[in-house]
C-alpha cells in the first residue's frame, strides 16, 4: 500500500468517524427534546420546547436552561457597552 493511499484512507476514515459522532449528538438531542416536548404536553404546560428558554424582565434577563434559572442583570451591560461605546470614540477622535 502507497504512502497516497494510507492518506486517502485515513481521510475517509476520519469523515466516518466525524459523522458518526455529528449524528450521534444530533439523535441524543432529538430524543432530549421529543421527551421535554411530550413531558410538558402531559403535564399540561405551554406548548414547545422548554430546554432553553430567554425572558426579559424589566432591567434583566432570565436564562432557563434545563430548568435552572439565571439572572443577568441588563443595566450593568448597558452602562459597561455606553463606557466602551466612548472610549472608542475617543480614540477614534484622536486619530484624526
Amino acid at each position: 500500500m502507497g504512502r497516497l493511499q494510507i492518506c486517502r484512507e485515513t481521510r475517509k476514515y476520519r469523515r466516518k468517524i466525524l459523522f458518526s459522532f455529528l449524528l450521534f449528538f444530533f439523535l441524543v438531542f432529538a430524543g432530549v427534546l421529543t421527551a421535554d416536548i411530550s413531558v410538558r404536553s402531559l403535564i399540561g404546560n405551554r406548548e414547545g420546547a422548554a430546554i432553553a428558554e430567554l425572558k426579559k424582565n424589566g432591567g434583566s434577563f432570565e436564562i432557563c436552561f434545563m430548568n435552572r434559572t439565571f439572572r443577568i442583570n441588563a443595566e450593568y451591560l448597558i452602562r459597561d457597552y455606553a463606557r466602551v461605546k466612548r472610549i472608542i470614540s475617543g480614540v477614534a477622535g484622536r486619530q484624526e
